[in-house]
Order: C-alpha cells, then sequence, then structure tokens
C-alpha cells in the first residue's frame, strides 16, 4: 500500500529556495477556482477562492463594487459596500466557475440604497453569510458543485491526475470495506463466544483474536482513510511546473514593497493581482501597501471598485497611492463576509471548514505588474 501511495500519489515537493525572478505577472489566466485547487490538492475550494471569484466578476464588468457615502457604525464606524448587478453584461464571456458564482448570487435579494444620490439595488456584503445560514442546504449544495466543477476543469487541463483520483476512491473504499469487516469479525466473535459459553479458554481465546482482528482493522483502515482521503490527489508534471509558477508569484507580491518601489501603473495589471493575491492567500495588509500610479483616463474603470472614489492626484493629472481613497480595513472587512460566507455553508453541513482566508480579499493598494521587474 505504502508503494503504491509513493508512486501514484505522493507529489512532487516544491523547491526550498524559491526566487520570485521572471514571474512579475499572474503566469496564465487559470480560473481562480482551479487555481486553489491546484495548490492545495485537495477536493473542496477554500473560502478565499470563492472570495476571489466574486472579485473577478467586478474584474468582468458582471459586477459593480459601490461604498457607503458614509461611515455606519458606532463603536467601530466603517464603510459598506456593497454589489450592483450590470445587467447590460448578461453576454459576458465568463468561466463556467464564474458563471456559477453568478447564478447563486442572483438568487439574493436586491435591497434599494441610496448611493451618491442615486438609487441602485444592490447586494450588501455584509449579508451574504447570514444568507447562506438561511439557505444552508442550497448553499451547501453550491459550494460542493462549484468545487466538482473546479476539480473537473483541472483534469481536462492535464492540472491534476485522473489516476491518482480513482486509485484514491478505491483505496478509501477498500479502507471502509476493512473497518466493515473488522466490525463483522467482532460480532461473530462475541456469537460464537456465546455458542460456547461452556469452554472459559475457548471463549476467551475467541474474544480476544476477534478483539485484535477487529482492533488491527479499525487501525489499517483509518490509516487508509487519513492517507489518501488527505493527501491521494497528484498534480500531474505540467500541474506540479505550473503550481511552482503561481509560488513564485505569490512570492512576488509578498516582497513587492522589500524589493521594489515602482508604483503599479495599470488598472487591469492591479485587478488581477487583486483577484489572484486573494486566491493565492496573500495578506490583505500586503495587498494595501502595493504603491499605484494610474493614469488619470482610467478612474472610469476604477469606478466598478468602489463607486467612484478615485480622486485625482492634483497637478500629476493621475492616481496616486494616498489618493486612492478606499478605505483598506473596511474593504477587507466586507470581502471577509464573503469568505464567512463559504465557511458558514461548509460548517453548517458538517462536512468542516474549506479553509479560511488569509487575509482576505484585499483592499484599496492591491495592485498590478507595471514597473515590477
Amino acid at each position: 500500500m505504502m508503494w503504491r501511495f509513493w508512486r501514484d500519489h505522493k507529489d512532487k515537493t516544491f523547491p526550498w529556495l524559491l526566487s520570485s525572478y521572471g514571474e512579475w505577472e499572474p503566469p496564465s489566466d487559470l480560473d481562480p477556482g482551479q487555481l486553489d485547487l491546484l495548490m492545495t490538492t485537495k477536493t473542496k475550494l477554500r473560502s478565499q477562492a470563492f472570495s476571489a471569484l466574486v472579485l473577478s466578476l467586478i474584474q468582468a464588468r458582471v459586477y459593480k463594487l459601490h461604498r457607503s457615502d458614509q461611515k455606519a457604525g458606532w463603536l467601530f464606524p466603517a464603510y459598506v459596500y456593497y454589489l450592483e448587478p450590470i445587467f447590460e453584461s448578461a453576454e459576458a464571456k465568463l468561466s463556467p466557475l464564474q458563471a456559477k458564482t453568478r447564478a447563486f448570487l442572483s438568487r439574493m435579494s436586491l435591497q434599494t440604497v441610496s448611493l451618491a444620490g442615486k438609487n441602485r439595488s444592490v447586494i450588501p456584503l455584509k449579508s451574504l453569510a447570514g444568507w447562506v445560514r438561511q439557505h444552508r442546504t442550497s448553499s451547501f449544495t453550491f459550494f460542493e458543485s462549484l468545487s466538482k466543477k473546479a476539480q473537473d476543469l483541472n483534469f481536462s487541463a492535464s492540472l491534476m491526475s485522473k489516476q491518482a483520483h480513482r486509485q484514491k476512491n478505491w483505496f478509501i473504499a477498500g479502507g471502509v470495506g476493512i473497518m466493515v469487516i473488522g466490525g463483522l469479525v467482532l460480532f461473530g466473535g462475541a456469537f460464537l463466544a456465546e455458542e460456547w459459553a461452556t469452554d472459559p479458554t475457548l471463549v476467551t481465546s475467541v474474544t480476544t483474536s476477534a478483539g485484535l482482528v477487529t482492533c488491527l482493522s479499525v487501525v489499517v483502515g483509518l490509516t487508509i482513510f487519513w492517507l489518501f482521503g488527505g493527501f491521494g490527489e497528484k498534480r500531474t508534471e505540467a500541474g506540479y511546473k505550473e503550481a511552482v509558477r503561481w509560488l513564485k508569484f505569490k512570492k512576488h507580491l509578498d516582497d513587492y514593497g522589500k524589493t521594489t518601489k515602482a508604483p503599479i501603473d495599470s488598472i487591469i495589471l492591479w485587478e488581477k493581482y487583486l483577484v489572484y493575491g486573494t486566491a493565492l492567500g496573500v495578506s490583505a495588509k500586503t495587498l494595501a501597501q502595493l504603491p499605484v500610479a494610474f493614469p488619470s483616463s482610467e478612474a472610469v474603470a476604477g469606478a466598478y471598485w468602489g463607486g467612484g472614489h478615485f480622486s485625482s492626484s492634483g497637478g500629476s493629472g493621475g492616481i496616486q497611492s494616498g489618493n486612492f481613497s478606499f478605505d483598506v480595513g473596511s474593504l477587507n472587512s466586507a470581502f471577509s463576509n464573503i469568505s464567512s460566507a463559504a465557511s458558514a455553508s461548509y460548517g453548517a453541513s458538517g462536512s468542516g471548514s474549506s479553509g479560511g482566508a488569509s487575509g482576505g480579499g484585499g483592499g484599496g493598494g492591491g495592485g498590478g505588474g507595471g514597473g515590477a521587474g
């Protein structure tokens, strides 16, 4: 068994010393959900993947992110964030995972809120987790199907091994079978002990043997279940190379402020950094500290990320980090509600957490690759 695991399921380890050189932009346009499963080699998406998918819908201009005009709350006032569906984008080209996420969000009730002097039909981000808890069964079904679709897409792209996946299921079924046999042996031993109650020596021998066989079968079965259930998936050679490139890109994001002072000069690249940084678990603090310097011509595109809260930098005619007027902590808190929604679904259905976002969806300074050489 161990030999089969080592040969067919043991994934290659990543390099100890990893340089970000050459990976200053996302290595590919891989869907955030596929990326999450590729990096974890698990079968369930983490909540940060769902956050990244929602962000990618804003990137695709399917939703617009709005910020409240004023901070709300008495003790810890913060901005409130909303998602506004853009109905004109019905024909937008979306990935299968984006389409499923969009369909899921479309089931939520819209609220009419006055933003910048105009009434808008929006979804409050802070209401997502509550909605999921109120619709536990359907939400759990959605997150399960989203994970399954991401897994199938990785198989189709030859990033994950189909053979390892099939064998994993066979071994898990075998482990369950071994434990069932152990239970039958225990019941059989108890039955025989009752039949041979007149011979104490034989009864002791039978019950002891049955107990040992049962304990051994449980240990073997649980070991198989733990080993193949937790580590049975395997990347293909192409998948391993892709994962290494994404690790290098993540390191570039983590080290950006330490290794370069060049500002990010394109909102297109900034959006990619925000989406993929969230999917990779880059902290919101790290994303927020990336310097930006967008040309004023990109202010319209920036309006999708906060309802027009871009402001010009005066004489320079562009948008600088200090004028990029997102409240980072508030935006991070808003997207943590998206992660909470995913976690609430998994937890409420008794399947365990899908893994928290390490820092959430990030905020105002998340960046692109301009000048990152």
